[in-house]
């Protein structure tokens, strides 16, 4: 040990407060410690060396005591481990030609100081024959030596030099030595090393225990879950997870496994010495007298006899034994990688690679060779001088010192030193290779691995594909791979292991579908609505509504949410003709027709010549992952085995009932508002139309004074401002319809009711108007006597009926109207003629002047001609839009009384009844007001459409019919709907010349 120097000290020992008196320690320089005590006050025995002294000239009383005072000091120091190691060459230094030797290498190591004795020791080493070891020659061709055994032979006469070279750990250490070659050899002989030394001899070790050791379960988990933060919400992937929602694969286990098997080996190390000792033999001899000159003998002198005799001796010491630990086989694994199989995965699997994870740290040094971990301790040179040994007169015999050399060499020959194989696990020593005396410390143990962290076998936004179908309890299965490090001793190879227990994955995409119709009651003109059907109007937009927000399963992040993410489309298929937004494109029925998902609600257009009637709209949202054929569910997929949602809805297609106009009066102070000239059929154009607006409630065109009813203000020359018209006078009307009122079973049913006016326009009183027949002086209108019956000809000449549309008429009914066996014998085009020129110029019955039926007869089909989709018939165009024509006149000899008036009874009271009786309403008007329906079928009990009174709506009000208005004289009129004419009471035909009376 070298650079000894102290670093600290201190006392705090168990003594400390006791016996110990230490005040203060110091440390001045490396060398020296000074300690400060102090002593003396009273001992009390507890001091470790206490004892009475006895001084008798202080008296018996007066004792002293020896005190003995503990300072326990624990001293910190620092030195340099040092070892020194030479080397030589024993052997001949002279040969003769072809003569051969053993040379011999060794390596004298001196030990550390030992700080206990101060002494230090010195051991020898052959290292002849060691692998580090290497002999050469200056001069082959004078002496050749083997280059791993020191085998020399002399080849001719001439010196060489001899080097061997040992390299070993940070040594590197060379020897040289001369010999000289002759043809009769000679030179020193041997030369040996003064006394004798002991070789040692390591016995190779046997296992005295090999404990086994091993961690081999890697306790692995995995999970396939839903992924929250990407998805921005909680699926329970096992029970439900949809496509284009993201997974996270996550496996835990342990960090790091290991195995291994460490050896106790345990052995002696023989020591064998050999010890040249040379005895110094001296006796005296006697010698023979020689015979003087006188002849007598003379006796001579004891001579003195001298005699070095070598002596060889050979022995083994006591064995010595050793133990160390020894490293024979070591595994330790690192994971590599874990790999997760399941349907949803993408691709069916991740591999996961370790995140953030580090290795474990291994290092060490292993050998199994002895020689590696024992190192014998030198017995040194045996230094023994035998005495002189005097025989006397007689020689002496050489004696056996064989004992005293044993022990000898046993006092110098300590225990070996040995060590461990060294190794460390991730920085913490588990088999210390400190050099130690004979046993090796026991080996600790590799701390136990603890399970890696949440994400280190991770990977997050695992897409679940939208191709991948619905699909229940995907099985999950699961490697995970662990690779042996390079540090390892007699290894296996890499682990794997399957992983156990991973949750299932179950797909399923979510579709809802909750679809609704627009239901257009602002045009629903009918009657008595269905109601559980939404209201279609011919010629008129609809709209449909396709949410994606509903209620699907209670699974967690599903629920009453918005679906739109999952659907790939949303599909209606119509059992009817539509047209699209706008009029863009035509789609037949029954055809899907795709609908944006992100479109909520989508507009269309009923074609006019739909058939009215019932039907049931089909709606279906279908999911991203649907195969090419799938199936439907209610308003949810909640089965797995269905891959799109359905709805349905009923709707009612409904026509219209509409553009009451009146075209012609017969009053000649009426005639040129319709006449281009007087006494001319050509007519001006000019109709009073319901109100200012068309059949939807837009502007139609026609201005003030166009607008019923007629009446005083309504006629549009100067001077004709106070004319109504005259009773006895009809007026011609036409009203259209959509829809299927073409049969010839159809009808339009005008029911009039009659009011009184005044002619301020303070009074409106209902009235029942009678009138003269030739049987009868006054006949209520709508009593049994009424039977005077109303006539219309179609193609009258003031009417004005265009050609085409008899034409088109003539024929759809030659077409549609009539079988084989009842026209057999006509051709289209003469029937055509026949219809423009015969029967439609022919006096149609269309009622009473309370009641009016327009039948079939009196009807054309108008519908569109243009523009008329491929594979819509033509005639189904046109006859899907109706036109009737009528007209109406009140008789010229006309009473009014107030509505349930008695009349016979007042004539019976009051002297009977004349034109001038005051019970008859006079100097006002007498409004007439129509009610107008459709009877479909001639069904009279349940009229389908009305103009007026419909359930939710009125399409008198929506032509903008106003109820009220001031006539020229600044009187306000109130009006009802279906006002259409007022008649002046005081005013009829007959006071006009040229009058024409319709009875």
């Amino acid at each position: 040990m070298a650079n000894v120097k102290l670093v600290g000290a201190n006392n705090a020992t168990k003594n400390e407060g006791k016996t110990s008196t230490t005040l203060k320690l110091t440390i001045p320089d490396e060398a020296n410690l000074i300690i400060d005590s102090e002593v003396g006050g009273n001992a009390d025995g507890r001091s470790p060396f206490y004892e009475p002294n006895s001084h008798n000239r202080f008296g018996a009383n007066n004792e002293k005591f020896n005190v003995g005072y503990t300072t326990s000091v624990n001293v910190t120091w620092r030195g340099e481990y040092v070892e020194k190691k030479k080397i030589s060459i024993v052997g001949v230094n002279s040969l003769k030609v072809g003569a051969t030797a053993n040379l011999k290498g060794m390596i004298a190591t001196t030990e550390p100081v030992d700080v206990s004795t101060n002494t230090t020791s010195i051991s020898n080493t052959d290292i002849t024959t060691r692998a580090e070891s290497q002999w050469e020659s200056s001069n082959e061709s004078v002496i050749k030596v083997e280059e791993h055994t020191g085998i020399v032979t002399a080849k001719k006469t001439g010196t060489a030099e001899i080097k061997v070279k040992w390299t070993k750990g940070p040594y590197t250490l060379m020897a040289m030595t001369k010999i000289s070659v002759s043809q009769n050899g000679g030179g020193t002989g041997p030369i040996s090393p003064s006394g004798g030394a002991c070789e040692p001899t390591i016995h190779s070790p046997s296992p005295a225990a090999k404990p086994i050791t091993t961690a081999m379960d890697p306790k692995v988990t995995g999970s396939i879950l839903g992924d929250d933060a990407s998805n921005g919400r909680h699926f329970n992937a096992q029970t439900a997870i949809p496509t284009s929602e993201y997974l996270y694969s996550q496996v835990r286990a342990l960090s790091y496994l290991y195995q291994h098997t460490f050896a106790n080996m345990r052995g002696t190390i023989d020591y064998r010495c050999r010890v040249d000792l040379n005895y110094h033999l001296i006796w005296k001899e006697k010698q023979d007298p020689i015979p003087g000159a006188d002849g007598k003998p003379i006796p001579q002198p004891d001579k003195d006899m001298s005699m070095i005799v070598p002596k060889t001796y050979e022995f083994n010491l006591t064995p010595r034994s050793y133990a160390y630990w020894q490293m024979e086989q070591l595994d330790i694994y690192g994971i590599e990688q874990a790999e997760l199989h399941n349907y949803a995965l993408p691709g069916g699997s991740v591999t996961l690679f370790p995140q953030g994870y580090n290795t474990p740290s291994v290092d060490f040094v292993y050998s199994n060779e002895v020689d590696e971990h024992v190192f014998p301790k030198a017995s040194g040179t045996i230094n023994y001088t035998p005495l002189v040994i005097d025989g006397g007169n007689v020689k002496p015999s050489v004696p056996d010192d064989t004992s005293k050399l044993i022990g000898l060499a046993e006092a110098q020959t300590k225990e070996p030193d040995v060590k461990n194989d060294y190794f460390s696990f991730n920085g913490q020593t588990i088999m210390d290779s400190t050099t130690v005396s004979s046993s090796g410390p026991d080996p600790g143990s590799i701390p136990p691995a603890s399970l890696i962290g949440d994400a280190t076998l991770y990977q997050d936004h695992q897409l679940v594909s939208s191709h991948l179908l619905n699909q229940a309890n995907n099985l999950s299965t699961g490697i995970i791979k662990y690779n042996l490090l390079s540090e390892q001793i007699n290894g296996g190879g890499d682990k794997e292991y399957a992983i156990e227990g991973i949750n299932s994955v179950t797909v399923h995409t979510p579709v809802v579908n909750d679809s609704s119709v627009s239901d257009d009651t602002a045009h629903n003109q009918k009657t008595i609505p269905l109601a559980n059907r939404s209201a279609f109007v011919l010629d008129r937009p609809f709209s449909i509504h396709i949410p994606t927000t509903g209620k699907h399963t209670d699974y967690s992040g599903y629920g009453n949410r918005d679906y739109a993410k999952y659907t790939r489309m949303k599909q209606v298929r119509f059992p009817f003709d539509v047209y699209t937004e706008g009029k863009r494109s035509y789609i037949t029925k029954g055809n899907w027709i795709d609908i944006p998902v992100e479109e909520q609600t989508s507009n269309f257009f009923m074609p006019v010549w739909v058939d009215e009637g019932n039907y049931t709209v089909e709606f279906r949202s279908v999911a991203e992952n649907a195969p090419n054929s799938f199936n439907a569910e209610q308003n949810a997929n909640l089965s797995l085995l269905n891959h799109a949602a359905s709805d349905t809805a009923d709707v009612e297609v409904i026509g219209r009932l509409y553009d009451f106009h009146i075209t012609d009066v017969g009053d000649y102070l009426w005639e040129n508002v319709f006449r281009t000239q007087t006494g001319r059929s050509m007519s001006t154009g000019n109709s009073y139309w319901v109100g200012a607006d068309g059949i939807d409630g837009d502007a139609r065109g026609n201005l003030f004074p166009y607008m019923l009813p007629i009446r005083q203000g309504s006629h549009p020359f100067i001077g004709f401002k106070n004319i109504a018209i005259k009773t006895g006078y009809h007026f011609k009307f036409d009203v259209k319809t959509k829809g299927n009122m073409f049969d010839v079973a159809d009808h339009i049913r005008i029911t009039p009711r009659f009011f009184y006016m005044s002619e301020d326009g303070k009074t409106r009183i209902p009235v029942d108007l009678y009138y003269r027949s030739r049987d009868q002086n006054f006949v209520r209108i709508g009593s049994p006597a009424d039977v005077v019956q109303r006539y219309v000809i179609l193609n009258d000449r003031l009417r004005n009926v265009p050609s085409q549309e008899l034409n088109d008429t003539a024929l759809y009914e030659y077409d549609h109207n009539f079988h084989f066996g009842q026209i057999g014998n006509i051709s289209r085009n003469l029937y055509v003629s026949q219809y423009a020129n015969v029967l439609t110029r022919k006096k149609t019955p269309v009622g009473k002047f309370s009641v009016l039926e327009l039948p079939s007869s009196i009807r054309t089909l108008v519908g569109p001609k243009d523009s008329i989709p491929n594979n819509v018939e033509i005639d189904r165009a046109s006859a899907s839009i109706q036109k009737w024509y009528g007209e109406y006149s009140l008789p010229s000899d006309l009473y009014g009384v107030p509505s349930g008036t008695n009349l016979a009874e007042y004539g019976r009271t009051h002297q009977g009844l004349t034109d001038k009786s005051p019970i008859f309403l006079k100097k006002g008007y007498f409004v007439v007001n129509f009610n107008v329906e459709t009877l479909e079928g001639g069904n009279k009990q349940t009229p389908r459409l009305q103009y007026i009174h419909a359930y939710h709506m009125n399409q008198w009000l929506l032509e903008g019919f106003q109820r009220e208005f001031i006539d020229p004289y600044g009187n306000t009129f109130h009006l009802q709907d279906g006002d259409v004419v007022f008649y002046q009471t005081d005013k009829s035909s007959r006071g006009d010349f040229l009058a024409t009376i319709t009875h």
